[in-house]
């Protein structure tokens, strides 16, 4: 017996809950009878970072996997079909539900608890519990792995990490993305629900009142030109290396397909860590970057190239990166006071 539309719509509900790049929620849903299909709107994540889509893909993994746990937890068996009219299709997946017997879902009480926590975390070490947790977190994940660097490989992959933040305040596309997306007050993140509310930004309350400046590239490019740029990596820096580890997620392959699976990986990962009482929060602009260097070099000025290929030496030897594997996610990790305010999402609509 398949699911009614608002047994589906509540399990969907689970899947928004996914992350994605500055909250930019790059989905939307079809219903045929009892099928659902997850469309890949094309239109939400313009990003440079989001090269091939790849961004977009691991978003999409992550609500992949919060449906099927998500599913199985309210009692259904979930069948899907992935990129049903192949991998350039805008169809990532087709899904049909099922009834079957709830099975107990360790991780599916922390989906709606999950979030990005970017302030300070308090450093301590993580326990030998937490640190198998989440390395058997993705066993299910065929062609998955977690890396973790502690100690001095963390401040390592900390000064990799913290690459990417002088290119973000250089790179006018990049710059504006990023501003577009942040909701200035409580009223517009609650209007737009989309985007991050500048409360999650991890911003001190001066920070807060002179970060709406930046928005103007003009006076970013003129505190750019006194150093402003380039003393930025400093406190993203401070920030990684101050956490309990590092993290890297890489998966088997790189065509879309392995970009779901590093997806669902992320979310598993993530999930545990919100279980374990851990914070987390993703560092992966440098890894998007270094995929457009991979594959597309010319799109990436001549001074950067320089700059992604010093992160490139550090990652790898901060972390065992696997030859044929392709590092999906980059995040920092640690114990930090849980944050008062979270990103909203959008209401569910699905389409006939």
């Amino acid at each position: 017996m398949g699911a009614a539309i608002e047994e589906i719509r509540k399990i969907v509900t689970y899947g928004v809950m996914a992350p994605s790049g500055d909250n930019c929620q790059p989905w939307a849903f079809r219903l045929k009878g009892d099928l659902l299909e997850v469309i890949d709107d094309r239109t939400k994540d313009t990003s440079f970072y989001n090269f091939r889509n790849t961004a977009s893909y691991i978003a999409h993994g992550a609500l992949l996997e919060n449906l099927r746990i998500a599913s199985s937890a309210l009692g259904f068996s979930m069948e899907e079909a992935i990129f049903p009219e192949g991998e350039e299709g805008l169809i990532v997946a087709s899904i049909r539900f099922s009834k079957a017997p709830p099975k107990n879902e360790p991780l599916f009480p922390f989906i709606d608890k999950r979030c990005t926590n970017r302030f300070k975390y308090n450093g301590a070490p993580l326990t030998d519990e937490a640190r198998r947790g989440l390395l058997a977190s993705i066993n299910s994940i065929a062609g998955a792995e977690l890396a973790l660097a502690e100690g001095r490989a963390k401040k390592i992959a900390a000064k990799a990490a913290s690459q990417n933040d002088r290119i973000l305040f250089e790179h006018r596309g990049l710059h504006d993305f990023l501003f577009d997306h942040i909701r200035w007050s409580a009223e517009e993140a609650e209007a737009t629900r989309d985007g991050m509310d500048i409360r999650t930004l991890g911003l001190d309350p001066v920070q807060q009142r002179l970060f709406p400046l930046l928005k103007s590239w003009g006076i970013l490019k003129l505190l750019n030109s006194v150093g402003l740029s380039r003393m930025v990596p400093h406190q993203s820096y401070m920030l990684c290396s101050g956490s309990s580890a590092m993290g890297l997620v890489q998966v088997k392959g790189s065509d879309p397909r392995a970009f779901l699976d590093g997806g669902r990986a992320v979310q598993r990962v993530w999930l545990t860590a919100s279980m374990l009482g851990l914070s987390l929060q993703p560092m992966t602009g440098i890894l998007f970057l270094l995929n457009r260097l991979y594959n597309e070099s010319d799109s990436i000025g001549s001074s950067y190239r320089i700059m992604l290929k010093r992160a490139e030496a550090l990652l790898k030897e901060a972390f065992s990166l696997k030859p044929g594997y392709t590092p999906v996610m980059l995040f920092r990790l640690g114990i930090g006071r849980t944050p008062r305010v979270s990103s909203l999402r959008k209401a569910i609509e699905l389409k006939a």
